[in-house]
């Protein structure tokens, strides 16, 4: 766990407008470079000099405390940050071209929500520096609020299909993994260009509870099953927030008595993008 005062990380909003945003509510955070080595043996068992067989990797991952609408969903496509910067409270460390490699979210009513991403860098080199870059900062809101009751809920093509009055969604966890491959030139360690792998595979979790004489669990299943495309919407304070599900199924629902009175509905999809 870090310091969220002390830890900053910015990214660069654009070529043209040259512009830091800074991300908030950093709580974990962690910069690893990875070489891949190829042990040669010589004739006889001698151990003969290893071979670099890939790029350097960067891998950055950090969590963050949701505040409104997250930016960084922007990024599950081809678009890549040009830079990206975490200041520990001495030193900035600069990442170059970072591309997402998984988004993940978990929202529990009463809860602060958490945001976890995860970024690969291909060939570069993290660079260290004592001075700030010499760049205009946008901080963005900063604001953080639990989620309350009614504030999740499901929004299919139709709009009568609405799940905020009915269901009482709770909770809910999501996850997108993007595959990423990159192509080379002939001695060069860093790629020309790298390409998303459709379909992306979202894994999704949504957990409601509702009155045991109000609604049965087969009823629940049934209407959930026939979301095979639907957005995930979270109310915030000042703007609502989307996550998509696409091309989906149901694979698994569990029920739990949590009290005579109250059932706990517990789904799980699994769904890809870009299909």
């Amino acid at each position: 766990m870090i310091d969220p005062s002390l830890y900053k990380v910015y990214y660069l909003s654009g070529v043209s407008t040259k512009k830091l945003i800074e991300l908030n509510g950093i709580n974990n955070l962690s910069i690893n470079e990875n070489i891949s080595f190829e042990p040669s043996v010589l004739l006889g068992g001698l151990a003969a000099s290893s071979s670099i067989n890939s790029p350097k990797q960067i891998e950055l991952t950090f969590d963050r405390t949701y505040t409104e609408k997250d930016p960084l969903i922007n990024y599950t496509g081809n678009n890549f940050i040009e830079k990206l910067f975490v200041y520990n409270g001495s030193q900035y460390y600069e990442i170059s071209n970072p591309y997402l490699r998984n988004y993940s979210a978990g929202f529990s009513v009463g809860d602060l929500p958490k945001i976890s991403t995860s970024f690969t860098s291909i060939g570069e080199d993290v660079v260290l520096s004592n001075t700030a870059p010499n760049l205009e900062i946008i901080k963005l809101n900063s604001e953080f609020s639990a989620i309350k009751l009614c504030s999740i809920f499901i929004s299919g093509i139709n709009q009568q299909n609405s799940f905020k009055e009915n269901f009482n969604i709770f909770s809910f966890d999501y996850s997108i993994n993007l595959n990423r491959q990159p192509y080379y030139t002939v001695g060069n360690c860093r790629p020309i260009e790298v390409n998303l792998i459709l379909p992306l595979e979202i894994s999704v979790s949504i957990n409601s509870k509702l009155p045991n004489n109000s609604i049965n669990h087969e009823m629940v299943q049934d209407k959930y099953s026939k979301f095979t495309n639907f957005d995930i919407i979270v109310s915030g304070q000042y703007s609502m927030f989307s996550l998509p599900f696409r091309n989906g199924k149901l694979i698994n629902t569990s029920v739990q008595l949590a009290s005579q009175n109250t059932i706990e509905i517990k789904n799980n999809y699994l769904g890809y993008y870009g299909l």
